[in-house]
């Protein structure tokens, strides 16, 4: 009797959740996001942006384009002009206190000559580099 018991109250709750009446549990993750709807081939009702270059500029908005650059050129190189000269005024102070410890700057290296990119493509001459010690 135990044994049919046990076997009916097994099926019992086997029906239970296999039909969904078991214990109700609310949703833990949210719903899948919808998908955009594709256009099919023969669907005309959702209309293709095709992107339009921009209009061409006018001669008046090209000459205030190029006022505008020189403009901004100009105020570059009027900046470029003041930290030059500060860089200059600090390394000047920078040396005169370096020469009073009795620091003296060593002398900058020799500069070599270049070689121009394809000299020897046209034909030109190259130019031969001074031997600093005399020795040939």
């Amino acid at each position: 009797m135990a044994v049919r018991t046990l076997a009916l109250v097994g099926c019992a709750l086997l029906a239970c959740v296999l039909v969904g009446g078991g214990y109700p549990q609310s949703p833990t993750s949210a719903p899948p996001p919808a998908s955009p709807q594709l256009p099919t081939i023969g669907d005309v009702s959702a209309p293709v942006a095709i992107p339009q270059p921009p209009p061409p500029k006018t001669v008046d908005q090209l000459i205030n384009d190029l006022s505008e650059l020189r403009r901004q050129k100009a105020e570059l190189e009027k900046k470029e002009q003041a930290v030059t000269a500060e860089l200059r005024l600090k390394l000047k102070e920078q040396q005169s206190r370096l020469t009073k410890l009795g620091i003296e700057p060593t002398p900058a290296p020799q500069q070599l000559p270049v070689v121009p990119e394809g000299a020897s493509a046209t034909g030109a001459a190259i130019p031969v580099i001074p031997n600093p010690a005399g020795d040939r």
